[in-house]
């Protein structure tokens, strides 16, 4: 087709005429829309006074401009909740400083604040999270149910909205190509996080969930009574003697999916256990949907089932052939064959089992979401026994009574089979205890909020803390890669060949945990993760807060590696530990004549 001169013309001047108004547009745009951004939706989290968490100050609108903002609304004690995070952490590494997460926690209850922080440390929630305890943010974006995505775009306004746990892979898809579209209006400058996990002192435990009991615990490592103690926060399975020493640990701590040997294996958020009094050691996986198994005979971890729903506890019913499984976010009971290998439902449409407790060939459970005590029968028929314990997250069946542990006001309930009635059996200082077991005459409660396993005296309901530690042993001679709770000091400056004095300077109220297994390494460096050992201090030394070092040589360098174990300095306190680094120069100046390390300021 040919073209005259005019229509050339035409159409220069028609494509000129677009591209003007194509630029017009854009610089309409770029003076508009910021302008508009304060009326936009995102407003609805700026316009209110709230309370933020993981930031340093409340973000406003000049940190939320031009970025892809993904909602999410949950509630600690939500397992539909729980179940999405893994895919929303996947989500954020995957996209990096090109989306912001920001997390609205809704909730009711008075304790909703201190709650929330501590459900972000049990869970490693890392991106900013707004305590929304009145429900204002729920209602102005018209919330109905648990969890809820909205997807913001750069301009501030709702783009989608998803309901469930089973739209978080049209919303994965959905937010990278919201992300593609506005790639080169993105905001990615860094945003003032200051992460609640970096306020908290380290302790031996971390969440713990679950306990279980054996007395006739066989391994490589030692045989007898022992306490099995599923390590939420730190990943791993603890395994304990009725005295609190550590005999085991089983897991890498690291959160993952791995089979394999004790040290590499490992879980995401373990809760509920099962041994079967021989040799084998049941898990529910929670933050992996897995049933694992550890066999103390082959050393090793393995993958049983791995298509549950937040599995959150087990027990053997109505044999030991049969594992059930509290299938939480599925509002299921399942049973798990071990010989056939197959699974069957025992019940469904439950609100949200949180705990299972087998006696008399009945399996009892509590509900959290509704408050309920509930029994199964050989029938597989369930009854509901009592509605009002407003946050059971626990409970133990024997001859005596069902014992509960009510979350709501952390206290010990006990439900009375003759009378049908719960009234409260022990007002033990608790914070969310997850799980309860009966040894002897002795409950062992896993008080999670509190990271410690509480034991309760049943005949005089006195309480004292496991005090749950790892061997008394020095770690291996040499440059330690890995210490918990690591604080590392300044560089200090001390005179050659003086004498030195390393001291442990301790606030007021606090005292050094003589049981535990602390220690001080003083190393010379050969390269820059290799070292000779100068010195040790173990516990025996420590505790008298007061060492002498070696004499220095000039222009050697040396490192001060440690941890030490200590307690608030008062009966049933909680003990901690701190790690400690510091790098030390010798010199013929007048320089310091001692080093101090201080421990609960």
């Amino acid at each position: 087709m040919k073209f005259s001169r005019k229509d050339k013309s035409l159409l220069l001047l028609i494509a000129t005429a677009l591209i003007v108004l194509w630029l017009i547009f854009l610089l309409i745009s770029n003076l508009l829309f910021p302008a508009l951004f304060p009326f936009a939706d995102i407003r609805k989290i700026t316009d209110i006074k709230a309370d933020w968490l993981n930031v340093s100050h409340p973000l406003e609108n000049r940190d939320l401009k031009s970025r892809v903002i993904l909602l999410h609304f949950w509630n600690h004690g939500c397992v539909s909740c729980l179940v999405t995070l893994p895919a929303i952490k996947k989500l954020e590494k995957e996209l990096g400083n090109k989306l912001l997460v920001i997390g609205i926690h809704s909730s009711t209850l008075a304790n909703s604040k201190d709650a929330v922080k501590k459900a972000m440390l049990k869970y490693d929630i890392s991106h900013p999270v707004i305590n929304d305890p009145d429900l204002k943010i729920w209602n102005d974006f018209a919330v109905k149910a648990w969890p809820t995505f909205i997807l913001i775009n750069p301009h501030g306004n709702v783009e989608e909205i998803y309901v469930g746990e089973k739209s978080v892979k049209n919303l994965a898809d959905d937010t990278k190509n919201l992300v593609a579209k506005y790639k080169y209006e993105i905001n990615r400058d860094p945003l003032p996080l200051m992460l609640e996990k970096y306020n908290v002192i380290g302790n031996v435990l971390s969440f713990p969930t679950r306990v279980a009991y054996t007395n006739n615990l066989k391994s490589n490592f030692k045989s007898g009574a022992a306490i099995f103690i599923a390590n939420s926060g730190q990943n791993n399975i603890v395994i304990a003697a009725l005295n609190g020493d550590i005999i085991m640990k089983i897991g890498s701590g690291r959160e993952g999916n791995e089979d394999g040997d004790f040290e590499s294996a490992s879980f995401t958020h373990p809760h509920g256990l099962l041994f079967d009094g021989l040799d084998k050691l049941y898990i529910a996986d929670s933050g992996n949907n897995s049933l694992r198994v550890v066999d103390f005979n082959k050393g090793k971890v393995e993958t049983l089932l791995s298509d549950l729903s937040f599995p959150n506890d087990l027990e053997f019913f109505p044999d030991k052939n049969n594992i059930v499984i509290s299938n939480s976010a599925a509002g299921q009971i399942l049973s798990y064959d071990l010989k056939s290998k197959k699974t069957s439902i025992l019940a469904s449409g439950l609100p949200q089992t949180s705990d299972m407790s087998v006696f008399a060939s009945k399996l009892y459970f509590v509900d959290a979401m509704d408050s309920s005590l509930r029994v199964l029968d050989k029938k597989n028929e369930v009854k509901i026994l009592h509605k009002g314990v407003k946050l059971p997250l626990a409970l133990h069946a024997d001859d005596t009574g069902i014992y509960i542990a009510d979350a709501s006001n952390n206290q010990i309930k006990k439900y009375d089979y003759s009378s049908s009635k719960i009234h409260n059996f022990s007002k033990v200082e608790l914070d969310a205890a997850e799980g309860i077991i009966a040894v002897l005459d002795r409950f062992y409660i896993a008080d999670s909020n509190n990271n410690r396993i509480m034991v309760l005296n049943r005949r005089n309901l006195e309480n004292e803390i496991l005090n749950v530690m790892p061997p008394l042993k020095l770690p291996k001679v040499g440059f330690l890669e890995y210490l918990p709770n690591l604080q590392k000091i300044s560089e200090a400056k001390v005179q050659e060949n003086a004498e030195i004095m390393l001291k442990i300077d301790l606030a007021d109220g606090w005292k050094i945990n003589e049981q535990g297994p602390s220690f001080i390494n003083l190393l010379e460096l050969v390269k820059e993760s290799e070292a000779n050992l100068i010195a040790s201090f173990d516990w025996n030394s420590i505790k008298v807060k007061e060492m002498k070092l070696p004499k220095f040589v000039k222009e050697k360098n040396y490192l001060l590696q440690g941890t030490i174990y200590y307690c608030e300095d008062q009966p049933n306190a909680l003990c901690y530990i701190k790690s400690y680094e510091q790098k030390i120069v010798a010199d013929d100046g007048r320089e310091a004549e001692e080093i101090v390390i201080k421990l609960g300021y």
